[in-house]
């Protein structure tokens, strides 16, 4: 019996460029799934750089809502105060600023007739007196 470590077979010249083949086509797919690798890392660092720009999209956006609303709180407050204001003078019926302009004008205006009415009713007295010293 012959022992098979002890047997020394020689490699015949197809079998070693099978083999060369073989370690070829290894190192084809090695290079192979090394590009479909750095494809992926390369996708991923494309997918975190759109994520870092659309985070800092939302970041702008956020602050720029937050200092709009900054910016709406003394017109709501204003407006909350202005409503609070006329319940006030509503409740104490108190007039308002237009009301008190045109009761200045009317009274201007009886004050100025009243002036016109002394001055013919001073005007009638004198021509009464006159005409009363001629009868």
């Amino acid at each position: 019996m012959e022992n098979p470590s002890n047997t020394a077979t020689p490699e015949t010249p197809a079998t070693e460029g099978a083999q060369a083949a073989a370690d070829a086509g290894f190192g084809d797919r090695i290079r192979e799934r090394a590009q479909v690798v750095k494809h992926q890392i390369d996708a991923a660092e494309a997918r975190a750089r759109q994520r870092w720009a659309d985070s800092k999209v939302r970041q702008r956006l956020v602050a720029s809502a937050a200092a709009k609303s900054v910016q709406e709180v003394p017109v709501k407050l204003r407006t909350a105060l202005h409503q609070a204001v006329g319940k006030v003078r509503d409740g104490l019926d108190l007039p308002s600023r237009r009301e008190l302009s045109e009761l200045a004008q009317r009274i201007d205006e009886l004050d100025k007739k009243l002036g016109e009415y002394e001055v013919a009713s001073s005007a009638r007295k004198k021509r009464k007196n006159e005409q009363g010293d001629w009868a």
